[in-house]
């Protein structure tokens, strides 16, 4: 059944399966405030820790208003029968009282049994239109299947990481027996998001899977070309999104659906811009209940279900979650932090919205027929069948990466290469990562061989998987034999396979290092003289035809050269330094491992929180080895009592190397790492700067390591040859190469005393405050952090304004303990410092001193210190001054802004307005009125960092 609420001005009117019934019933005075009160109280559930039956309690006060003195919804719920679609309708443009009657939460409407969504034999079918329904035509029986894009953003610095790779799995995992067709656009970038859909052709759904905030104004937090945060508003996604035309676009991100009274939510925003249907999130939704909610939604509209049901059907499966379900209590399921074990992911299940234009709804598709014949999901098979030497990370397991994923990407389009080498530490994920890329590039047929090769061997490969090479390539010829010959035949064979073939193909080179000799005291890895004419063939071939659709990927531990005379051949491919996991990456691989084994076994929450424990103690213990970690976790999940006897031996083996593991998966691990071979072929010098470089906590620039060799000797290139140095991103300056010994290594190298310590920051942190951009006090926090522990750690005078330059995150750790009498008393001392040293103490130093004198109550000196020492600008200081200000004059503090104070509520608008922050100044000004007509009631606090809330 589907029935119809259309708004009008004074009005509403019910028109069900296409007629009026009843005359319209006409709106109280009072209704809007009524409204605004519903979506008011919901807000404020939804930060409460325990809304069931608040939540409950609304949507029966919404239930009985909607009902009215006719029963309208009572008499709709005896009548329908399997499904009744409530439309929730009102006319362009939307003036305020539309807007409030369209952001009631109608999800939640319940009746003496409960809420209407979750009820076995109704499905409840909640829906918001915007203007006249129009009826599009269907699509053709012969249509193609679903057709989805998905893209994931995670931009640098925007935590926390969510676990997008577990919902594009998810999404796969629900449609296996039906037909989908999935393109993933690994850039994040909206700009090229809109390419790839002019590329690849109509797609009926486009997915973004990232964060998002309401407020000051609607975005989504998606990523530059750099992997910086890019905020993407309304106006941004309706011109990259609208030429493509999908039929609905999922906007997986908090508060994508949440409005105000000054705004539309976005969702609403693209649809009023010409997008046909919008889903979203009408608060801050956990990760979990966004991945289990696009899992059943993606399988509903696989199946040719109407986009309105395949909505109620992931809502009501999210609500059968819950425990009990009649209550919608639960635990919200937090991603940053310990994992509540045993959460329940259903807790959000009234949250989604679904906003339709005039031609929005219905079924996506009527067709079943698959775009491409073959699964991307073949190249893991293939990889798997080639590796003689582990297994790789499968969709389902690999996680992290996604810059090196993207640099990868982006060079293997690029074609100003022959080809991409992925190098770095054993058990680091090279294979894994190179599969992944071959996972996002379908198109092209996989050519895999692993280790040593000759021209013959890699010409019969070549043979065997692309149609109508072998004639060409002759891999039984047995001049393929001869090095004197191979080279050139091989060149010269692959060449015009390269340029005549209808089948691009990827040639993956895998573990090449099994054919490197080890370098020369002096000089690099060299390709061992068996395999290295066959190699020298194919760089030269793919370097000739660069432009060709077929691309080349190899991967070793180590670069290497590869020398033709003068020439070095090597130099001709791209290469991309692999470094250790980060932390979040080795999280997501323990709570991946974990979540199979929940799914597996069905163990009481005080039993599961014990594994769980268990599981992120083999993240810790890996040191950042993705392989490690891995090894570790399938200990914990097979046999978890030998699980704290091996956590052991990886310690003690990697701190002394006396004696190899005794449990058996440990020992051929770290065999086959062949960490002191690596070390034993440093020099001392190699090993005392490496010893040195275990000072910082943070990758440094190769400026850095090279005053350390100044200082200490050695040679850091050699360590990079060796990947005792590893190559990570500088926190400092995105993108740009930074250094740091590999974790590893790190337990076998002597420990640092006080003193040495000491004395390495006095010699270091200056080349590490010049290689850094400046002034120090506008660097990333982590280099802040990095200058203000190694200046503390020198103990040096004349470091002394270093300390006080890169201080106001050590300011807000202690405030945020909370330690305000400390933070007080440290941040004074630091002031008197900068006087004595005649340096000006930086404002995000001096607002959180201010800071901690109102919370201790010494507002008198607080007020003085910013009447003193605060200078307002037009940057991003400003801002935070605002906040500080918006915030302060709300404070109760005795002798400190005890009421409201409008000059510095026009100091804050100031600043505001010069930070080109209307949202905010338009909210002040707001305040100000109301304080000029005496009618000032509500206190307004807003963050200096708006925080995402998708956890």
């Amino acid at each position: 059944m589907r029935a119809e609420v259309r708004f009008s001005t004074n009005a509403l009117t019910w028109v069900v399966e296409g007629a009026i019934r009843g005359r319209p019933r006409p709106l109280a005075p009072d209704d809007a405030a009524r409204w605004r009160e519903w979506s008011t109280t919901y807000k404020a559930l939804n930060r409460e820790r325990d809304p069931a039956q608040g939540l409950l309690d609304l949507g029966r006060r919404i239930f009985m208003w909607l009902d009215g003195p006719d029963r309208v919804v009572s008499a709709l719920l005896t009548e329908a029968f399997g499904t009744l679609t409530l439309m929730v309708q009102a006319p362009r443009p939307l003036a305020d009282e539309a807007r409030d009657f369209l952001h009631v939460p109608w999800e939640l409407l319940a009746d003496e049994r409960g809420f209407l969504a979750g009820q076995d034999r109704l499905l409840f079918c909640p829906v918001r239109r915007l203007g006249s329904a129009a009826s599009p035509p269907p699509p053709p029986p012969d249509s193609p299947c679903l057709g989805l894009a998905f893209m994931a953003a995670a931009p640098r610095n925007v935590e926390p990481v969510l676990d997008y790779e577990a919902e594009e799995t998810a999404i796969l995992d629900a449609t296996e027996t039906l037909a989908l067709d999935l393109e993933v656009e690994e850039s994040g970038n909206p700009e090229r998001l809109s390419e790839r859909l002019a590329e690849i052709g109509p797609m009926q759904a486009v997915h973004l899977s990232c964060h998002g905030r309401a407020f000051p104004r609607p975005i989504l937090a998606l990523e530059d070309d750099e992997g910086n945060e890019r905020e993407t508003g309304e106006a941004e996604l309706i011109r990259l999104l609208r030429p493509a035309a999908p039929k609905v676009v999922f906007l997986s991100a908090c508060q994508s659906a949440e409005s105000d009274r000054q705004a539309d939510s976005l969702a609403a925003a693209l649809v009023d811009g010409g997008l046909p249907a919008v889903l979203g999130w009408d608060a801050s939704v956990h990760d979990q209940s966004a991945i289990e909610f696009a899992r059943v939604f993606y399988r509903q509209l696989a199946a040719r279900r109407p986009l309105e049901e395949a909505c109620a059907e992931a809502r009501r499966a999210l609500f059968k979650t819950l425990d009990p379900p009649a209550t919608a209590a639960s635990t919200p399921c937090k991603r940053e932090g310990a994992v509540v074990v045993g959460a329940n992911t259903g807790a959000d299940w009234h949250m989604a919205r679904l906003w339709l234009g005039p031609s929005g709804g219905g079924p996506l598709v009527h067709g079943s027929r698959r775009r491409r014949l073959f699964s991307a999901d073949e190249v893991y098979e293939h990889f798997d069948a080639g590796k003689k030497t582990g297994r790789i990370a499968g969709r389902r397991l690999f996680v992290g990466r996604r810059r090196d994923l993207q640099r990868c990407l982006a060079l293997v389009k690029s074609r100003h290469k022959a080809g991409v080498l992925i190098h770095g530490m054993g058990r680091s994920g090279k294979s894994s990562l190179a599969a992944r890329i071959l996972h996002r590039l379908p198109a092209l047929t996989l050519v895999f061989i692993e280790g040593r090769f000759t021209a013959a061997t890699l010409a019969a490969e070549i043979a065997d998987r692309v149609p109508g090479s072998r004639e060409t390539l002759r891999p039984t010829d047995p001049a393929l034999l001869d090095l004197a010959q191979s080279e050139v035949l091989l060149y010269e064979r692959l060449t015009a396979v390269l340029r005549t073939t209808g089948t691009p193909f990827a040639l993956v080179l895998d573990d090449l290092e099994q054919g490197l000799d080890a370098p020369t005291e002096a000089g690099p890895w060299r390709v061992s003289p068996d395999i290295e004419p066959a190699l020298r063939a194919v760089v030269r071939a793919f370097d000739r035809h660069k432009a060709a659709d077929s691309i080349l990927l190899l991967t070793s531990r180590h670069p290497f050269t590869l020398p033709d005379g003068a020439r070095d051949w090597a130099t001709c491919l791209a290469t991309l330094p692999l470094p250790s996991m980060d932390a979040t990456g080795l999280r997501k691989l323990a709570l991946r491992r974990f979540r199979f084994w929940m799914d597996e076994t069905d163990q009481p929450p005080d039993i599961a929180a014990k594994r769980w424990s268990a599981f992120e103690n083999c993240a810790h213990a890996a040191r950042s080895n993705p392989g490690l970690a891995d090894t570790l976790l399938g200990i914990a999940t097979k046999t978890p009592a030998c699980l704290a006897p091996a956590l052991e031996e990886v310690e003690r083996f990697l701190s002394t190397s006396a004696h190899a593991p005794a449990t058996p998966a440990l020992a051929t691990f770290f065999d086959h790492l062949r960490l002191s071979d690596l070390l034993a072929r440093a020099s001392e010098a190699d090993r005392a700067l490496l010893w040195a470089a275990t000072v910082f906590q943070v990758p440094v620039p190769p400026a850095v390591i090279d005053a350390a060799t100044t200082a200490y000797g050695g040679s850091g290139a050699r360590l990079r040859a060796l990947g005792l140095l590893e190559t990570q991103e500088d926190v400092a300056t995105p993108g740009a190469p930074a250094l740091a010994v590999n974790a590893l290594i790190a337990p076998r190298l002597s420990p640092l005393t006080p003193e040495d310590a000491t004395e390495l920051a006095k010699t270091l942190v200056e080349p590490l405050h010049q290689a850094w951009p400046s002034p120090p006090e506008k660097l990333p926090v982590a280099a802040q952090d990095e200058l203000y522990r190694l200046a503390t750690l020198a103990d040096h005078a004349p470091l002394a304004p270093l300390r006080v330059l890169t201080a106001a995150s050590a300011m807000q750790r202690l405030l945020d303990e909370p330690n305000a009498q400390e933070a007080a008393v440290f941040g004074q001392k630091l002031m008197a410092v900068a006087t004595a040293h005649g340096v000006q103490t930086p404002r995000g130093v001096l607002r959180r001193i201010a800071q901690a004198l109102i919370v201790i109550g010494d507002g008198f000196t607080a007020n003085t210190l910013l009447d003193k020492n605060w200078t307002p600008q037009g940057d991003l200081d400003d801002f935070d001054l605002a906040i500080f200000l918006l915030n302060a004059s709300n404070s109760k503090t005795e002798g400190f802004f005890s009421d409201i104070n409008k000059n510095l509520l026009q100091l804050a608008l100031s600043c505001f307005k010069k930070c080109n922050q209307e949202d905010y100044a338009l909210k002040i000004e707001i305040i100000i009125q109301e304080i000029n007509e005496k009618i000032y009631k509500t206190t307004y606090t807003l963050r200096a960092t708006p925080e995402f809330k998708r956890e």
